[in-house]
C-alpha cells in the first residue's frame, strides 16, 4: 500500500513539475505577442511587450509579432510588379517598396479583426497596399513618374501611412519606387 501511495505522489508531483516546466516560455527583444489558451480558446487583449522569460500557464502559448520595422516588396523577383497607368492613360508597371510597423495599441484588434492563422494580416497588408499604389498612380502623369519619384514616393507614403493607422493598426514609416 505505501509503494503505491509513492508511486502515486511520484507521478502527480512529476506531473506538476511537467506542467510547471511548460508553463514558460521566452519573448526577444524584437517581437510583442499575445497570450493564447489552448483550453478555453480565448486571446488575452492585454499585449506583452518586455523580452525576457514569461509565465504563460500550462495551456497558453504566445501569439508573436515583430515589434520591428518590416519590408513589403513589389518587385519583378516576387512576380508582382504593380501594373497600373498613369494619369495620362500611359501603361505603368512599378516596383516598389515599403516599411511598416505594427502598433502595439491596435495588436488586439489586428488580431481579431484579421488574423484568422498567423501572419494572415501580411496579405491583407500586401493587398492594401498594392490598391492605394495602383490607384495613386493614376494622380501622376508619366513625365511626374520619371522627374519627381521621391515626391511621388512621399504622396504614396502618406496616403499609405492614413490609411494603414486608421484601419490596419499599423504605420508607414518609408517607401521607396525601385523601378
Amino acid at each position: 500500500m505505501a509503494g503505491a501511495l509513492s508511486f502515486l505522489l511520484t507521478g502527480i508531483g512529476g506531473a506538476a513539475v511537467l506542467f510547471l516546466f511548460m508553463s514558460f516560455t521566452t519573448m526577444d527583444p524584437t517581437e510583442m505577442a499575445l497570450q493564447y489558451n489552448f483550453v478555453l480558446k480565448t486571446v488575452n487583449p492585454s499585449v506583452v511587450i518586455m523580452p525576457g522569460l514569461k509565465f504563460v500557464g500550462p495551456f497558453s502559448t504566445l501569439i508573436r509579432y515583430p515589434k520591428t520595422i518590416q519590408t513589403i516588396e513589389y518587385n519583378e523577383a516576387e512576380k508582382d510588379l504593380l501594373d497600373g497607368r498613369t494619369k495620362d492613360g500611359l501603361p505603368l508597371i512599378l516596383g516598389l517598396a515599403f516599411q511598416y510597423r505594427i502598433l502595439p495599441d491596435g495588436l488586439f484588434k489586428l488580431y481579431s479583426t484579421f488574423d484568422n492563422e498567423p501572419g494572415d494580416y501580411i496579405q491583407i497588408y500586401t493587398r492594401v497596399g498594392m490598391h492605394i499604389i495602383t490607384e495613386l498612380a493614376t494622380k501622376f502623369t508619366a513625365y511626374q513618374f520619371f522627374n519627381e519619384k521621391q515626391k511621388i514616393a512621399e504622396v504614396m507614403r502618406s496616403e499609405l501611412n492614413k490609411y494603414f493607422t486608421e484601419n490596419l493598426f499599423a504605420t508607414v514609416e518609408s517607401l521607396q519606387i525601385q523601378e
